[in-house]
């Protein structure tokens, strides 16, 4: 998460986003993050 803030800020003051290698670790950050996200009924063990 703190990479993704880090792009994000970079971003502001530089034109960061407009470079396909800086777009495809962005993404792969994005979706390693994402992989890692549990909702919270499987932690819980209920079921809807």
């Amino acid at each position: 998460i703190a990479a993704a803030s880090g792009m994000l800020a970079h971003g502001l003051v530089d034109t960061v986003w407009y470079r396909p290698q800086v777009i495809t670790l962005w993404w792969l950050m994005v979706g390693i993050i994402a992989s890692f996200y549990v909702p919270s009924a499987r932690i819980s063990g209920t079921s809807e």
